[in-house]
């Protein structure tokens, strides 16, 4: 019975339904709507100083919750932008070649090179009125 067990296993775990093998985790959703579950002034009414709790407890709640509805805000203008059929393509940065380095090299000009006069006698050697 022992030789046969394995294998039996396997063929046993095979045949189980697609449902039945493990899935990921989900958390559940718990707050469809965002909104704390109870209101950050409750945090007022703990003992101490009153002016202390609502200094280090209640404005920085209030302060990440006016934050987070800004960037949900923020986000959703972007998103909206960015599904636009109208705008323009989203350039960046400079046209690029491949094997160019002329944003390294050549990007000052030589000064031009003056033309110095030779000097001499007019009729020189092959000039008219030379020898």
């Amino acid at each position: 019975m022992n030789r046969w067990l394995p294998p039996l296993t396997v063929v046993l775990l095979a045949l189980l339904p697609a449902g039945a093998r493990a899935q990921g985790y989900a958390p559940p959703q718990t707050n469809p709507f965002g909104q704390p579950a109870v209101s950050p002034y409750l945090n007022l009414l703990r003992g101490g100083n009153p002016a202390l709790n609502y200094l280090t407890l209640v404005r920085p709640i209030e302060n990440f919750q006016q934050f987070q509805q800004a960037s949900l805000v923020r986000e959703a203008a972007l998103q909206s932008q960015l599904n636009d059929p109208n705008r323009l393509p989203l350039t960046t940065g400079y046209n690029t070649r491949f094997m160019s380095y002329t944003q390294y090299f050549g990007t000052i000009r030589p000064a031009p090179v003056p033309r110095v006069a030779t000097g001499g006698l007019p009729g020189g050697p092959g000039l008219p009125g030379g020898r």
